[in-house]
């Protein structure tokens, strides 16, 4: 499973801000029902979040990874 093909629903994020996220910040992210804080700039934070959902995949033997979603 490639990390870069894994969802980010920012849905949450526009409806709350009513922009796209971007630049250096606190990121929250909900992972397979688990809260993961990330602060850093929004790429890094996606990176690590999709890294993160990638590693508990294949923890828990899941082949099609749900989206990661945004918190506001």
């Amino acid at each position: 499973m490639k990390t870069s093909a894994i969802e980010i629903n920012t849905r949450p994020y526009l409806a709350s801000h009513g922009r796209e996220p971007r630049g250096f910040g606190r990121w929250i992210f909900e992972i397979l029902n688990w809260q993961y804080d990330y602060q850093d700039h929004y790429g890094q934070a996606i990176r690590a979040a999709r890294k993160e959902m990638k590693r508990l995949c294949q923890k828990f033997g899941i082949s099609s990874p749900p989206a990661i979603t945004l918190l506001p």
